[in-house]
């Protein structure tokens, strides 16, 4: 109760102005002409069944709660919101007055507390059901328990409650026109008056006209009304399964396989729930079969979807695989196509490798030619220089002695002196350069 009254301002409106309370009674009494208008004042023998109308304030609220009603006869409220973010269309204070009223179970708060104000998709797969049994005594005992079960009118009322996720056309221009809604119901039955009352948040577009459809024969179980309730929630799951068949989305495809489980789940509960019911209030046998074959068609119809889903998956998961095992194959092509080229390139690589070191040796072959020959240019150059230079008539040698020298094998070199005219040309040839 604490995590409710902290989470209740994202849950509920805080302007009463905008508050909105649907209202009507259900049941097997004659109904009246569909023109008289309900009015609290009148006794409800005189008011017409089936017929919706709505209430927006705690006083209007009141008077349809405090209304008596006939044995086998109901009375639902309906709770709505602008869209399937958004808070329910009242406030906190009269949520507890309903809650109050009806001594709603507490159960029922944990799927309240799934329909707050949201930014994101987030918390949209969990569903539950919830039963609760009121004993006519406080023994509250395990075996007290099991055997006021076992016995017929031991108990004064029963509450069950569960949200179902359904899917519906949202009709806007989309690749996808379905939208995952979320549903609730509420029911307190009490064995004695043989009355209940119901609470809808955000019931399904076709569950209006589905109401018309149950709880109108003559001996109704008193969980009839659920029928209607789940087939309106359910109708689509068929052409949804479809859909999402041909897309073949993974995602959505478990999204709706989850779904489809957990509302086999509800509807398991809700048939357990109502052969309990049908122990303990004397229910005939043909009311109990005709609810009990209903529920099961309809499991049938749900089981059919889940198995279409499940081979979905399953198709998805092979062709996953496969793709793995087309990738995979390229994937082994491409290494063995890149170690080709690797191969190549590696030989080319080896070839390049041997040309260089060809050049190598051919350069030091060259270098070692290089340098013999530049040995020989040093040795030649100078030899050559000295040689044309005596080779000339700039310089020769005199045989004759030289005077103070008297050995007849003595001989003495002469330059001539203009022989600064070719030391004076070289000097300005070079400089000129």
């Amino acid at each position: 109760m604490a995590d409710f009254e902290a989470k209740a301002p994202e849950i509920f409106i805080t302007d009463p102005t905008n508050c909105k309370v649907g209202f009507v009674v259900i049941g097997l009494a004659p109904k009246t002409s569909s023109t008289q208008l309900p009015s609290t004042e009148e006794s409800t023998s005189s008011q017409p069944r089936d017929a919706l109308r709505w209430v927006s304030t705690m006083d209007e609220l009141k008077l349809v709660l405090q209304q008596p009603l006939q044995a086998g006869l109901s009375k639902m409220l309906i709770l709505q919101r602008q869209h399937s973010w958004s808070r329910i269309n009242i406030t906190v204070d009269m949520f507890r007055s309903i809650y109050g009223f009806d001594l709603i179970a507490p159960n029922f708060l944990k799927i309240v507390m799934g329909f707050n104000r949201k930014c994101s998709s987030k918390d949209e797969d969990f569903m539950g059901c919830y039963t609760n049994f009121m004993p006519s005594k406080k023994e509250t005992t395990e075996a007290s328990f099991r055997l006021k079960a076992e016995r017929k009118n031991e108990m004064v009322s029963y509450d069950i409650c569960y949200n179902i996720r359904h899917f519906e056309q949202h009709g806007r221009v989309s690749d996808d026109p379905w939208s995952c809604r979320q549903s609730a119901i509420h029911q307190k039955y009490c064995f004695d008056s043989k009355t209940s009352s119901f609470i809808v948040i955000q019931p399904p577009i076709r569950f209006s006209t589905g109401l018309k459809d149950r709880g109108l024969t003559s001996t109704p179980h008193p969980m009839g009304l659920h029928l209607g309730y789940l087939a309106a929630s359910t109708m689509n799951w068929r052409s949804y399964t479809t859909f999402v068949s041909e897309q073949l989305k993974e995602c959505k495809l478990h999204h709706a396989n989850l779904l489809l489980s957990q509302t086999l789940d509800v509807v398991g509960s809700i048939r357990m729930h109502a052969k309990t019911v049908a122990k303990m209030d004397s229910i005939p046998l043909q009311v109990q079969l005709d609810l009990d074959l209903e529920i099961r068609s309809m499991v049938g119809e749900l089981t059919s979807c889940w198995q279409i889903v499940q081979k979905q998956l399953e198709l998805s998961s092979d062709l996953g695989i496969l793709y793995d095992d087309i990738l995979k194959s390229q994937g082994q092509e491409l290494l063995h196509s890149n170690g080709l080229k690797l191969a190549e390139i590696a030989r080319q690589d080896s070839a390049e490798t041997k040309a260089m070191v060809s050049i190598t040796d051919k350069t030091y072959q060259d270098s070692r030619t290089t340098r013999i020959m530049t040995v020989i240019a040093l040795i030649y150059l100078p030899a050559n220089l000295v040689l044309s230079f005596f080779s000339t008539t700039l310089v020769w040698f005199d045989p004759k002695s030289e005077t103070g020298y008297h050995s007849e094998n003595k001989s003495a070199m002469r330059v001539h002196p203009e022989i600064w005219v070719a030391v004076v040309t070289t000097v300005i040839l070079a400089t000129s350069l």
